[in-house]
């Protein structure tokens, strides 16, 4: 693998960054900003507590392992779950990038243009809620209520609600049943070229020693799965 401090190239010159949620940018498609930065928007196990800020980008369907036929890891349980974090999936995934997480390893070894920005990986949990939050393909209510809420990470004690996002700029609450709405990126919406699926999608997030968050991107609800089982994984990068 690449040492962690290679990921971010020396691009001949600084690209013309998005503003518009979905414009596409940077390999792939402006989804929000994430801003470690804030007050409160790193938890006290989060072990990445260095805060950073930085514009993310989703992949293009393309690149989306879609179906739910990749794995988060080919056994249930195991050691070196040592990347506990809600939002930095890009250090999650230098932990996890080899044979036995496949998803990682997908992720890892995709091309990725040389603009100063970071290579593709398996977005954290609030990376992806937050790809969610603005790029929601359907008109579905949200899951709205507290659900799935008793693993070792994040702990029963900060509690998990759907849209509750520490991380992102603006931070996310709790969704109601219509906030977040479908959104207005036509690309992005139901059974157009880039929408996302209502399957399940892995987070690099993992939840206890047998199982790792998941969310639904159909209505916006996290769940626990077997890291074995097989979901889908719509890669990220990030632009500092």
């Amino acid at each position: 693998m690449i040492p962690l401090g290679c990921l971010v190239g020396t691009a001949p010159g600084t690209p013309t960054l998005p503003t518009v949620i979905g414009e596409p940018a940077l390999g792939g498609f402006y989804a929000g900003i994430i801003d470690t930065t804030q007050p409160g928007a790193i938890t006290a196990s989060d072990q990445y507590q260095t805060g950073q800020r930085y514009l993310l980008i989703v992949a293009p369907k393309s690149l989306e392992i879609s179906d739910r036929s990749i794995a988060w890891r080919t056994t249930r349980r195991g050691t070196n779950l040592s990347a506990q974090t809600r939002w930095n999936g890009l250090e999650a995934q230098e932990a996890y990038a080899y044979s036995e997480f496949p998803a990682f390893n997908y992720c890892y070894d995709l091309p990725y243009p040389n603009d100063g920005g970071s290579r593709w990986y398996v977005p954290a949990m609030d990376e992806l809620e937050l790809c969610y939050r603005n790029l929601k393909p359907s008109t579905n209510d949200n899951l709205y209520l507290v659900s799935n809420v008793n693993g070792d990470f994040p702990s029963f004690s900060e509690g998990l609600p759907s849209g509750q996002n520490p991380s992102s700029d603006p931070q996310g609450t709790a969704y109601t049943a219509t906030v977040p709405g479908q959104t207005p990126v036509t690309n992005f919406q139901y059974n157009q070229p880039e929408y996302f699926g209502s399957s399940e999608y892995w987070t690099s997030t993992w939840c206890d020693d047998s199982n790792t968050w998941t969310m639904n991107l159909g209505w916006g609800e996290y769940r626990d799965k077997s890291p074995d089982s097989l979901q889908s994984v719509r890669p990220v990068r990030r632009y500092p």
